[in-house]
């Protein structure tokens, strides 16, 4: 019996798989797979355009340096208040900031500062100077007041009534030739000339005028340090790149 089982060999019935210890697996039938109904379809909404990004000079920081020499209006706070007072001009002060600074070619924001300084300064200056002549050419003329005030026939020109005191005044500042003539007649006749009657005036105001220019020399001092320090600064700054150079020089 062994002898027979040995010797028996196996062979596949038609249809089987070729398996001599597995019966063959019959696949499961495949289910339909269920589809949702078609959906609309999905409009798709157009991108906007994107805006072009503007080029890097136009978003950078402005210069200080550079525009406090063409509109010190747009320098901000600090630049655009002007120590101006009653009667002066913002036209003039600001043709004063862009030529002090176009001379003083600021490169940074500190230097920018010194340039204001300096102009105020200068303005602060030019205005007590203003104010000095003007203080003497009003004591000028109280003082030729008096003295006219005194003298009968002023005004008078061949005995006939020209001028009243002030209305003689008034042309003589001007620069009238018959007021010019009528008052150095009557100073000539008094053994006096302009510059004796202004004298007379400075003598009365003195006090005044000395405040005023030791108000004028404060300013100039003032002036004359923040040019030296502006000085002293880029002297600095040159000696510094000097020995960079130095020192790359015999690195190299």
């Amino acid at each position: 019996m062994s002898d027979e089982v040995e010797n028996e060999t196996w062979e596949p019935k038609p249809g089987s798989q070729a398996s001599p210890t597995q019966p063959a697996i019959k696949p499961l039938p495949a289910e339909p797979v269920q589809r949702p109904a078609s959906a609309a379809p999905v409009q798709q909404i157009p991108a906007e355009p994107t805006a072009k990004a503007p080029p890097i000079e136009a978003v950078r920081a402005p210069s200080a340096a550079t525009d406090i020499q063409h509109s010190p209006k747009d320098l901000g706070a600090l630049f655009a208040k002007r120590p101006l007072v009653l009667g002066e001009s913002e036209a003039d002060y600001d043709e004063l900031l862009s030529k002090v600074t176009a001379a003083g070619k600021p490169t940074d924001a500190i230097e920018a500062l010194w340039i204001k300084d300096m102009v105020d300064l200068v303005w602060e200056s030019q205005r007590l100077r203003r104010l000095k002549a003007s203080l003497l050419m009003k004591a000028g003329q109280q003082a030729l007041t008096n003295l006219l005030a005194k003298t009968k026939d002023a005004g008078q020109v061949n005995g006939v009534r020209v001028f009243s005191v002030p209305e003689l005044i008034t042309a003589y500042a001007a620069g009238e030739a018959a007021a010019v003539a009528e008052v150095e007649t009557i100073l000539r006749r008094r053994g006096l000339d302009i510059d004796s009657l202004m004298a007379q005036a400075l003598a009365e105001k003195l006090d005044d005028i000395e405040r005023i220019d030791r108000l004028i020399a404060g300013a100039d001092a003032r002036r004359n340090r923040a040019l030296s320090e502006l000085e002293r600064r880029r002297d600095s700054f040159a000696r510094r790149r000097r020995f960079t150079a130095q020192d790359v020089t015999d690195v190299g």
